[in-house]
């Protein structure tokens, strides 16, 4: 005989009219014990079990009550561990609610309550139950079943299961496996995010479903829950995801304010749909509507410029810097890596496509959009009004930035269905990044001028230029041949008299001109014609002559307060030394450092002075930072000046160690830094051409090479002073060019290993009290290492190879020496052991040793190393490069990444050597006067630089 249990009523007590409950069998897996029945009280008139009679409609407050002591059951069933029993119960409290819609098909119970209720606090008790006691998935897929059936859940309980979501590893525990029983909407949705973004743990998967299904059901979300899920799917690898989830919160937020300033005013009508973004379709607004949008008693945050940085602060495309300092504490991304990012990056260009973004600054936004490299290339498949389109992200992102840079709002927008614009005018750091972009990806000047006359006139609240702006101008016009816009930008800082003593300097170094000179045509020399190309148009337009270009007449107030930097100085001895004017940057060098002017060569130079002298100078150069120095040493290579560049090279050293010394005093205020290897490799350059020139220079009473060679005793010393330093010098009664410079190369590449074990040991020191990332050691690069082969792959007096032979030809020459290897008849020659040592690092690094080098190196197995070489891109207007045309034969193929990809060719012709030396040589000639525009009277005579 099956035993039935009567129970009494949960909420006899709180009504005043008798009612009754079902029978409960004991068996069933779901009922309530009989152990707990001491929580159901009798009739409240008789204390008789209460009888079956139809429950009175119940007064406002009896829901209250009655809610609360069902959660409070709840709550006590969960204390003893009975998780069946109190999901019975919530059940229970489901059913009896009205408001539950009969459509609910997925709750089951077997105990039925004879009196309504509000479920809602039994719903969140029950879900709380579940997060205490370590079930996320259970309670997920209890609150996304119920948010389904209609039910409204609190803002803290979606807190506090995102939370515990994104919290569970990889792999959950026995007891956080999720449990779906059955088919169901929730399980589909789970598995297509798992085929779709397996990158996702199962926590964060149901997190994204849990956020969706609230979306869907109108409930409430804000901004620290797209916060930590944004923040959790950037850590496990899909930026993808957290993309999509911040364009949805700003199309969310879009639609809002449109739909809102519609009810509010007359909608506006048309305008334009780059300026003020594309209309609102019906289909939209309807779909916007019905997830109740436009109704402000729907909590949805605001998309915030931190959730946006915080996406950014994850993509990492070659070459991208951040804060000045290049990231060399960041791993180089993966072929996979670099997909996912360009993916994310479409989603973020939508955004400025569709004119959604409502931040000032997107400075940050436009840096990483332009730093899309254009390998390997992503398709992108999205239905645009019913039809499915499909863009490559590279051409897209490049003609979004583009289109935005040139029409840019010049006041706030009023939303409306028509004009549903949220971009706002920029500030002056984003017209500082559009500027850039403009002047190194497109080469348009005119542009460039118009974004400029556009912060001052058509807003209205103007922008005035600041330095920074006039830093792009002067490094992006040097680049690209126009010194008669550098003239122009520098005579309109002098008329303005500026107040600044360093930017007054630079300024009286510079020549005076009484008219603008005429720009440059860089295609002049060549035979052929312009190619039928955008690179080709854009050469062309290089070519124009335009006056009206940065005309500043009306910001001479603002010119006179702006202050040189440590980026003006270094574009500004950049330009003066790509012009040929050598001296001149050698007297603002001497007049930035006095220490430089004394030459330390000879016996009449002690370390202790010197270390005394460069003191005061190194908490300068701390200030500087190592863009100054590489720019520096760079120029004076230009200039043939390597004595002065060795001196530099110490001043930088030193300077770099002691920016990270603890002490203010010493590093001058400066953030940590470390040397570049672009400086590096402008030094071993000055050594290589040293060492190829093939002179001996007799020093009779000197024990050093004269002019240069400084650094072959001061290569163990440092800040702290070596006072042993003497002992380390090479005493030599003559010193060949060739044996000097490879020595030195060999002492520097050295030194820049103990370089960085030298500024890790200090890192380490000072870690406590620095607040910084880690530090960024020099890597090898391709251009560090044909610096390399070019010094120690030649001898004194030795012919100069062909570097563009024939491919087949020198494949063939190693395959046959290949064969003779394995037959044993092939003698190896005399290898450099240097050389040997530069291969196993090239290899080390994922480069391969170029083809001649092969051969003297073939009974050495050297493996490769499997390292991915991600190359920095080229600007969007550079001519694509064949795969052919990049392989040499001595040395590792390097693309051109700045100025114009233009060789000074001269042609074929009879005088085309001629024309080859005589630009050579007025490389190193500083003119001492300008060249002034012929006078038709005097003839077609041309004057020429003394």
């Amino acid at each position: 005989m099956q035993h039935v249990h009567w129970f009494r009523c949960i909420g006899s007590q709180l009504s005043r009219r008798p009612f009754a409950c079902v029978p409960v069998p004991s068996c069933t897996p779901f009922s309530i014990q009989s152990r707990f029945a001491h929580l159901f009280r009798t009739s409240w008139n008789d204390r008789r079990p209460a009888t079956l009679l139809s429950p009175v409609p119940p007064r406002p407050k009896d829901y209250a009550r009655r809610s609360r002591r069902v959660a409070q059951s709840i709550r006590q069933q969960l204390a003893f561990g009975n998780m069946s029993s109190a999901l019975d119960i919530t059940n229970a409290a489901i059913i009896a609610d009205p408001a539950t819609p009969k459509t609910t098909a997925d709750v089951f119970t077997s105990v039925k309550i004879e009196f309504t209720l509000s479920s809602r606090l039994p719903l969140h008790a029950m879900a709380h139950g579940f997060l205490r006691a370590g079930k996320p998935f259970a309670a997920a897929e209890y609150i996304h079943a119920r948010m389904m059936d209609g039910h409204k859940v609190k803002l803290g309980t979606l807190n506090a299961l995102i939370g515990a979501l994104c919290a569970v590893g990889v792999t959950p525990s026995a007891d956080e496996q999720p449990s779906v029983f059955g088919p169901s909407r929730y399980a589909r949705d789970i598995q297509q995010l798992e085929a779709r973004h397996p990158g996702l743990t199962p926590g964060t998967r149901a997190a994204v479903q849990v956020l969706r299904c609230a979306r869907k059901t109108k409930n409430h979300r804000d901004n620290r829950m797209y916060r930590r899920l944004i923040d959790a799917c950037l850590l496990q690898g899909e930026i993808v995801v957290a993309a999509l989830l911040f364009a949805l919160l700003v199309r969310d937020w879009q639609l809002r304010r449109a739909l809102t300033t519609a009810k509010r005013h007359d909608a506006a009508p048309r305008g334009d749909a780059v300026v003020d973004g594309e209309p609102l379709t019906p289909g939209h607004i309807q779909a916007a509507r019905s997830l109740r949008l436009d109704d402000w008693s729907l909590h949805i945050p605001k998309p915030t410029s931190c959730m946006l940085q915080s996406i950014l602060q994850h993509v990492s495309f070659p070459g991208m810097e951040r804060n000045g300092a290049y990231r060399g504490a960041v791993k180089d991304p993966t072929w996979n890596q670099i997909y996912q990012m360009k993916t994310a990056m479409y989603h973020l260009a939508g955004l400025l496509h569709y004119r959604q973004l409502e931040l000032d600054q997107m400075s940050t936004l436009i840096s990483c959009l332009a730093h899309v490299p254009r390998e390997p290339k992503v398709w992108v498949t999205e239905v645009v009004n019913g039809q499915k389109q499909s863009d490559e992200v590279y051409h897209f992102v490049h003609q979004v930035l583009m289109n935005f840079s040139q029409r840019l709002p010049v006041k706030f927008n009023q939303l409306s269905p028509n004009t549903p614009s949220m971009i706002v005018p920029p500030n002056i750091r984003t017209y500082n990044t559009l500027l850039d972009y403009i002047l190194k990806h497109r080469m348009d000047l005119e542009a460039a001028s118009r974004l400029l006359t556009h912060m001052r006139q058509p807003r209205h609240k103007p922008i005035y230029p600041d330095m920074t702006t006039y830093n792009i101008i002067l490094r992006r016009a040097s680049l690209l041949r126009r010194n008669d816009v550098v003239h122009r930008l520098l005579q309109q800082l002098r008329e303005a008299g500026p107040k600044d003593p360093a930017l007054l300097l630079m300024l009286d170094s510079y020549p005076r001109l009484d008219k603008d000179s005429r720009p440059d045509n860089p295609w002049k020399n060549r035979g052929e014609s312009l190619p039928d190309h955008s690179f080709g148009s854009a050469i062309e337009k290089l070519g124009t002559r335009d006056l009206k270009l940065f005309k500043l007449e009306d910001v001479k107030e603002a010119l006179a307060q702006l202050v040189a930097d440590k980026y003006t100085l270094s574009g500004f001895i950049t330009h003066l030394g790509s012009t040929g004017q050598s001296e001149r940057v050698i007297e603002l060098l001497y007049m930035l450092f006095p220490e430089l002017q004394k030459q330390p060569s000879g016996d009449q130079l002690r370390y202790r002075p010197v270390r005394q002298r460069l003191r005061d100078a190194a908490t300068r150069g701390a200030r500087m930072g190592p863009y100054f120095f590489s720019t520096v040493i760079a120029v004076l290579r230009r200039c043939g000046k390597t004595g002065l560049a060795e001196r530099v090279w110490f001043l930088g050293q030193v300077s770099e160690e002691a920016s990270w010394m603890p002490d203010h005093a010493i590093n001058g205020g400066s953030t940590p830094w470390t040397l570049d290897i672009s400086a590096y490799t402008a030094m071993l350059q000055c050594y290589t051409r040293e060492a190829k020139s093939g002179l001996s220079v007799a020093s009779r009473n000197k024990n050093f090479v004269v002019g240069w060679g400084f650094f072959n005793w001061l290569q163990g010393t440092n800040l702290d002073g070596d006072f042993h330093a003497r002992r380390q010098r090479q005493r030599a009664e003559t010193a060949q060019r060739s044996v000097s410079g490879r020595e030195i190369g060999q002492m520097l590449i050295a030194s820049m290993r103990a370089r960085a074990h030298l500024v890790w040991r200090v890192f380490t020191q000072a870690r406590a009290g620095l607040d910084s990332e880690q530090p960024h050691m020099p890597r090898p690069d391709a251009r560090f290492y044909n610096v390399l082969l070019d010094m120690f792959d030649r001898i004194p007096r030795m012919a100069r190879r062909r570097n563009r032979s024939s491919r087949s030809r020198w494949q063939k020459n190693y395959d046959r020496a290949l064969q003779r290897r394995n037959l044993g008849t092939w003698t190896p020659p005399p290898r450099d052991p240097f050389l040997l040592e530069i291969a196993q690092e090239m290899a080390k690094d994922g480069f391969s040793l170029p083809i001649s080098l092969r051969r003297g190196l073939l009974d050495v197995r050297i493996p490769v190393a499997n390292v991915q070489r991600l190359e920095r891109g080229q600007p969007y207007r550079f001519p694509v490069q064949r795969h052919d045309a990049r392989w040499l034969a001595h040395s590792l193929p390097i693309a051109k990444r700045k100025g114009l990809p233009i060789s000074t060719s001269y042609g074929t012709g009879h005088n085309a050597r001629k024309e080859k030396q005589r630009a050579w040589n007025s490389r190193f000639v500083a003119p001492q006067r300008e060249p002034r525009t012929p006078d038709p009277a005097e003839g077609q005579r041309k004057e020429s630089f003394a």
